[in-house]
């Protein structure tokens, strides 16, 4: 294996399969994490990714009623299908194919989401399968109790960015930077800690070319999640064959050995499919982490009180800030 000197491929510490699980009210999703094989140590700042779907739209389906957060970010993102949110501070949006909603939970803030009111069967269809993602990222402490703050980033301004010849990029956060693609940079995120999330799709021309994505070192925490296709992942410069990864799998990165390492290495292997996954990464906060349902904090305590403030009408007592992007 080549010295962290000269090593620039982050390695590989495992490849796991996302579980099934029922959330809202009765839909099922596939989860990466929380799970078994990661701590919230490990996945720090990130604390969830679920997958919604693909599954056929319905104007039945009940979503997820109203509910209260507390204490970390929320971004949701959809590949097709549509749907709506509402929230206690009074935003409201409609969210297309391709488009992400990110709200930063602050102090608190209850909201609903789910299919539009009021849209029949046939024009939820319109908007093809539902499938789409919710991640959730932690807050250092001291953003914990600051405002909600709702963005709407549409398809309009989100767009997919070539990356490579055999790659393209939809950055939600952050920024990635190499010789020969320049930097991709989405500043229109104020985020209280240091993220990249990106959807990536990477086609299977060019032989065994694989594409680099370069994260920097400076964020020990990076995942890859299979969402389509198939493919494979290098664990370090020196490994040439890679191992497969498919849809629903999970990869787990080390932590860079030394400043040079820090691309996550991909091919896809499916010549008609391709490879299509979303990529995270992050600085990790290194702060206690208390959870129960909604609520995310840093001690029990504070989790008590954010149900007792639910319980008493006070959670979403601050006005939140929107946008539209």
């Amino acid at each position: 294996m080549a010295s962290s000197r000269t090593e620039t491929t982050r390695r590989v510490v495992k490849v796991f399969t996302a579980h099934a699980q029922k959330e809202g009210a009765g839909f099922t999703v596939q989860r990466p994490f929380p799970s078994k094989h990661l701590t919230d140590e490990q996945t720090d700042p990130f604390l969830m990714i679920d997958e919604i779907g693909p599954t056929d739209a319905n104007v039945n389906n009940p979503g997820a009623p109203w509910h209260p957060h507390r204490g970390f970010d929320t971004v949701t993102y959809l590949k097709s299908g549509c749907a709506a949110h509402q929230d206690s501070l009074g935003n409201k949006g409609f969210m297309g194919p391709g488009e992400v909603q990110w709200m930063h939970t602050g102090s608190g803030i209850i909201h609903d989401e789910g299919p539009p009111k009021g849209m029949t069967q046939e024009e939820l269809e319109r908007y093809g399968k539902m499938h789409g993602f919710q991640i959730w990222i932690n807050n250092p402490p001291a953003h914990k109790m600051t405002p909600p703050t709702y963005t709407h980033l549409t398809a309009k301004s989100f767009q997919w960015q070539p990356w490579g010849p055999n790659a393209k990029v939809k950055l939600f956060a952050g920024a990635m930077t190499s010789k020969g693609n320049g930097t991709l940079e989405n500043a229109q995120m104020d985020l209280p800690a240091p993220v990249v999330v990106a959807d990536a799709l990477i086609t299977a021309g060019g032989g065994s070319q694989a594409t680099e994505f370069p994260i920097d070192a400076g964020m020990e925490t990076c995942m890859v999640y299979v969402y389509g296709g198939e493919g494979r992942v290098h664990d370090g410069s020196s490994d040439a064959a890679g191992t497969v990864i498919k849809r629903q799998d999970v990869v787990f990165f080390a932590a860079p050995a030394g400043a040079s390492q820090r691309n996550v290495r991909l091919r896809a292997t499916d010549e008609q499919a391709g490879l299509h996954v979303l990529i995270l990464a992050g600085k990790k906060i290194g702060a206690p982490v208390a959870r129960h349902g909604p609520f995310v904090m840093n001690t029990e305590e504070e989790i008590r009180q954010a149900f007792k403030d639910y319980e008493g009408g006070k959670l979403a007592s601050t006005k939140a800030k929107g946008s539209v992007i």
